[in-house]
């Protein structure tokens, strides 16, 4: 699979383009991803530690939240939704290192594929915040890795699209 790379705009604001890159790397597959919103840290580090905001994209079917220490949260979810040979179901569940302000630093611990691991990281930029997501993933023997990349390509599309539309809302958001 060659590089795939979309830009997708944020509702009103076209200099908030979310770009997106997904790649074949042997077995696996690798993601990049990047967006900008004009929020403070705080309120960048708001939208991102909100867990429960994945609830609202339609294939997401249930979130269960456990806060396993002061810095860790474990987020499981039971995901459906069209793939492109056959509907797909799963449960994953993926655990979160919270580093306020800095990002998150990410790892399956049970789901569909053989590994999941990543990070966001936030940036200061002149207008607001950078969102930078980067993460690798590999699918079992059995699953070939254009299917990992094709659906977590479109995951995280839907993912970012509903970050960057509420990135709004947290605007207004009062931080410390």
């Amino acid at each position: 699979m060659a590089a795939q790379a979309a830009d997708v705009s944020a509702a009103g604001a076209p200099e908030q383009g979310v770009r997106l890159e997904v790649q074949r790397r042997g077995e696996g597959v690798e993601v990049q991803a990047s967006f900008l919103l004009p929020l403070t840290r705080c309120q960048a580090w708001r939208l991102l530690s909100n867990h429960d905001l994945a609830a609202r994209l339609p294939e997401v079917a249930s979130t269960t939240l456990t806060r396993v220490d002061a810095r860790r949260v474990r987020v499981a979810r039971e995901l459906r939704g069209p793939g492109p040979l056959a509907w797909v179901r799963a449960r994953s569940v993926v655990e979160y290192i919270e580093d306020e302000p800095r990002g998150t630093d990410f790892f399956q611990i049970e789901g569909p594929l053989l590994s999941y691991t990543g990070r966001w990281r936030l940036s200061d930029a002149p207008s607001g915040t950078i969102f930078a997501y980067s993460a690798s993933a590999r699918a079992g023997p059995l699953t070939p890795s254009w299917l990992v990349g094709y659906v977590l390509g479109e995951r995280l599309r839907g993912w970012l699209e509903l970050m960057a539309s509420q990135g709004p809302s947290y605007a207004g958001v009062e931080c410390d």
